[in-house]
């Protein structure tokens, strides 16, 4: 058998369901507003995660330079230190190479032999060889003379190198054709 519905009890029954689903449509409202709210939140935190990042791989960057420039200022101080040094002992190895030459003494020659070796160990090389074209950053022309034009045909004094930089340029006579 059918119930007969109670009209007040429907109108009840919807006065009931229209404020739940009023109470439904503010909590959809307020669920989208939070959702909006948490998406323009993301969003703000996502821009400034990306600038951090970004000033982070600058301030690595800017380090790594630093220490690059650190350590190539450092070699070109300890070139220099190095340079200073060995510009000082040339003289004494010309005199010592003088000497051999003069005195046939094979101590001696062991010893020029030994100078020798230890310059070349911290990268002291000779430059301005006979026959080689005359370069004026590397010879220095005393005295230009019949032969090989523009080839060096006599080293008077040895020049040097250090590091690829000329510390002391070779002393050689030059030939010209007549």
């Amino acid at each position: 058998m059918l119930k007969k519905e109670d009209p007040k009890t429907k109108s009840t029954q919807t006065k009931e369901e229209q404020k739940q689903g009023e109470k439904n449509k503010q909590s959809v409202k307020q669920t989208e507003n939070q959702l909006n709210h948490l998406q323009s939140e993301n969003e703000a935190l996502r821009l400034k995660n990306q600038d951090l990042e970004n000033k982070l791989k600058r301030a690595i960057a800017d380090y790594q330079n630093l220490e690059t420039r650190i350590a190539r200022q450092r070699q070109e101080l300890a070139d220099y230190f190095k340079k200073d040094i060995v510009v000082k002992f040339l003289p004494v190895l010309d005199n010592l190479e003088r000497a051999s030459k003069t005195i046939n003494d094979q101590g001696l020659k062991f010893v020029v032999k030994q100078f020798h070796n230890l310059l070349e160990e911290v990268g002291l090389k000779i430059v301005g060889q006979v026959g080689q074209e005359f370069d004026p950053h590397q010879h220095e022309c005393i005295e230009v003379v019949n032969g090989d034009e523009n080839k060096v045909i006599e080293v008077l004094e040895k020049g040097y190198s250090l590091s690829e930089k000329i510390v002391r340029p070779a002393k050689v006579k030059v030939g010209r054709k007549n």
